[in-house]
């Protein structure tokens, strides 16, 4: 499969993205809210005066500190369902910095940040150092250790926009000729120590993926992100290889103990793992004596956690009652 097909199916913004921009408002003028047409939103008409601060990714015809004029139709959901936008999905205020992720052809910045070209739009504060740090790395095409090494580092420091980067460039988007290539299923006319040499090498990336998921001093948007991401991939993966699933189990308990998890605690412990472990089927997919090395472990973890967390059939199952 072709580089350009795997980075348009990327994970990663900042892969998939063909053109990135650091914009600040430099001025924001938005006439009155009325109901649309359908009924669906109450839209703004806005104008909107941008100045280029830099062009992170990519070329456009623009320099720094040239100013462009957007008018746009801002919206705001009437129903929980339908998605208004980019330039709809966060507040806008004058002198805002803003990150734009954009897909197009053009070198023009003022059409890439038109409504059919922006993808993604978020605030500079919380985004611009992770996609500063992943394209110096882009740029020096830095290997997938260095790469994750540079994630260890500064795991605290970087969120998930630099997660959601270091995943895709560890482990690929999940279609088979890609987990092929990292060594998930033999390749036709592969020799097998080829293969268990690639699949050993994945199986380390993904374990120090997990080290990422549940380090404490992972920031909290990168955890939630590299969690995201985890699950996406098994979920994807039929079958996923074992010793991944179980070592994802393993680290979502983890979690569960870690108190700079806590936003993920009742995710985790509803909706995740009880997923993982199968039970919602008459059968659970695996009994704790998998999971656990210890016999005692179960119990243990059982009474150290919340139980208000806990989907019923996980505290039952921890209990070896399922």
């Amino acid at each position: 499969m072709p580089n350009d097909t795997l980075t348009q199916q990327s994970i990663s913004e900042v892969l998939w993205a063909s053109t990135i921009l650091w914009l600040r408002i430099t001025d924001l003028q938005s006439g009155p809210w009325q109901a649309s047409a359908d009924g669906l939103w109450q839209v703004a008409s806005t104008t909107i005066n941008l100045r280029l601060e830099k062009a992170l990714k990519g070329e456009v015809q623009q320099q720094p500190g040239d100013v462009m004029t957007l008018v746009l139709t801002l919206r705001d959901s009437l129903r929980p369902q339908g998605d208004p936008g980019p330039w709809s999905r966060l507040p806008l205020s004058r002198d805002q910095q803003l990150v734009a992720f954009c897909e197009g052809e053009t070198v023009d910045a003022q059409r890439l940040l038109a409504e059919e070209n922006c993808r993604q739009l978020l605030p500079a504060e919380l985004v611009l150092d992770d996609v500063q740090r992943a394209m110096a790395l882009e740029r020096g095409r830095r290997p997938v250790a260095l790469i994750l090494e540079e994630a260890q580092k500064n795991s605290s420091r970087l969120g998930d926009v630099f997660a959601r980067y270091v995943w895709a460039k560890a482990l690929p988007r999940n279609e088979e000729a890609q987990f092929q290539a990292i060594g998930l299923s033999s390749l036709a006319g592969e020799q097998p120590p080829s293969f268990e040499r690639k699949a050993e090498a994945a199986g380390q990336i993904f374990g120090t993926l997990m080290g990422l998921l549940a380090g404490a001093e992972t920031d909290e948007r990168a955890r939630a992100a590299y969690l995201a991401c985890a699950m996406n991939t098994i979920n994807l993966m039929s079958p996923p290889p074992w010793n991944w699933e179980m070592q994802l189990i393993q680290t979502l308990f983890r979690l569960l103990e870690l108190p700079q998890a806590a936003v993920l605690h009742r995710a985790v412990g509803q909706v995740y793992l009880p997923n993982l472990l199968g039970l919602r089927a008459p059968v659970p997919r695996y009994r704790p004596e998998e999971v656990f090395p210890k016999s005692a472990e179960a119990q243990r973890q059982l009474s150290a956690l919340d139980q208000n967390q806990l989907d019923p059939a996980l505290a039952r199952w921890l209990e070896g009652k399922e």
